[in-house]
């Protein structure tokens, strides 16, 4: 992966390095965390590329439940227990779904509670006459997502033999009611562990399980991850392509650049987009501080795609407000296609004429590895973000303050 900014961001050099050089304590601190490979504080999700015990019982998991009658895994889950895996799987496979339509196995997300959308599924999963066929995999940290335990329990009371076609992944813990009910039912169970937060948790089981199972190369896309680890532990912050862009991203938000597009000129990247909008706002949209002040911060993310959002939003991000930062995000490969580079290139001219901020992200390809590179890159810029706004970027105070609302609502 290659990272570009210095002479495209509109800021000062020093000023960038002086910001990346301020994280140097919290770099050596995640040095550490590498180092222990254990896990231990909420960053530990860096050492997921490297437990090895993990990835074989994955990899043992798909052995056992993957045969070549398989057609579909339904994952049920939402969130960071979804979001990632499709941003991967449409990366790799999803989006193409239609022009190839024996392909299989494929993913089916269930993610939200929609009666129209489960008809739907019901219809194709009663066409199944072989359990062989279809896999299902309910991932809820806690145990108890509303969303996730809904479909679940509709999936079992609808399908005679879902219990027996049935992967779990969620946290061993006394007070997890999906670990609690389904391992002592002898179910499968996956551990994600606990302090590995939802959407931090990408390659973990959540994600390597299904991902493994349609065929996706996890070890590639862990040694990705691996190779951006090593990067962005790095002391020196010149090299640390995580630094850099966070503190491209923070200098810019202190100047009213508050919204942070990711731009993506591939169409089978934007499920991937929608994975790290989720991954920044819930990280870095909070209330108070680390030393409990109200600040009301937050870098809202948007997903754009060349190059049809040049025909769509582009009026608006030339002509209208100047209060965003662009990250533009490609392939070494777009270079052979003439026309979109050219395209490309077009607009960072045009942000250059009118001094709007941007970044390049640079992958090799599409590949498993360059996404495992990414989405290294990603979660480690969103921690340092969280670091250089003082903010806590582990927790979701406001999401668990709804769902106390409803569960009352619900109780009634």
């Amino acid at each position: 992966m290659e990272f570009n900014f210095l002479s495209t961001c509109q800021l000062e050099s020093r000023e960038v390095y002086k910001t990346a050089d301020s994280l140097k304590h919290y770099i050596k601190d995640l040095a550490e965390t590498g180092e222990k490979n254990s896990y231990e504080t909420p960053e530990s999700f860096i050492n997921l590329p490297f437990d090895e015990q993990m990835i074989r019982s994955v990899l043992e998991l798909k052995e056992k439940y993957v045969s070549p009658k398989l057609k579909y895994i339904l994952v049920i889950g939402i969130g960071g227990d979804s979001l990632g895996t499709k941003g991967i799987y449409d990366a790799l496979l999803g989006n193409f779904d239609i022009f190839e339509k024996e392909r299989y196995p494929k993913l089916i997300f269930m993610d939200t509670i929609n009666s129209a959308f489960r008809e739907k599924l019901m219809g194709l999963l009663s066409q199944i006459k072989d359990p062989e066929e279809l896999l299902i995999n309910a991932i809820s940290k806690s145990g108890s997502t509303m969303e996730t335990r809904d479909n679940l329990d509709f999936i079992l009371e609808n399908l005679s033999y879902a219990k027996d076609r049935l992967i779990c992944i969620t946290t061993a813990s006394k007070n997890n009611e999906m670990w609690n009910y389904f391992c002592e039912k002898s179910n499968v169970c996956l551990k994600i562990e606990n302090k590995v937060g939802g959407r931090y948790s990408l390659l973990s089981p959540v994600g390597l399980l299904p991902l493994a199972g349609v065929g996706i190369n996890i070890i590639d896309l862990l040694e990705g991850a691996m190779e951006m680890r090593k990067v962005c532990i790095d002391s020196n912050v010149e090299n640390n392509f995580a630094a850099l862009s966070s503190a491209s991203v923070y200098l810019n938000y202190k100047k009213d650049k508050d919204i942070y597009n990711l731009f993506f000129f591939h169409p089978e990247l934007e499920s991937t987009g929608k994975y790290c909008s989720q991954l920044i706002a819930e990280s870095l949209g909070k209330e108070k501080d680390l030393n409990g002040k109200t600040v009301n911060v937050g870098i809202t993310p948007i997903t754009s795609l060349g190059t049809t959002d040049l025909h769509s939003m582009e009026q608006l991000y030339l002509g209208g407000p100047k209060d965003k930062f662009t990250s533009f995000v490609f392939t070494r490969e777009l270079e052979k296609e003439k026309k979109v580079y050219a395209l490309l290139k077009g607009v960072e001219k045009t942000y250059d004429k009118h001094n709007m901020p941007y970044s390049e992200v640079v992958l090799n390809k599409i590949d498993a590895r360059s996404l495992g590179e990414f989405i290294m890159f990603k979660q480690i810029e969103t921690i340092f973000l969280g670091k250089l706004l003082n903010i806590n970027a582990f927790d979701q105070p406001a999401v668990e303050e709804y769902k106390k609302e409803t569960q009352k609502l619900l109780n009634q």
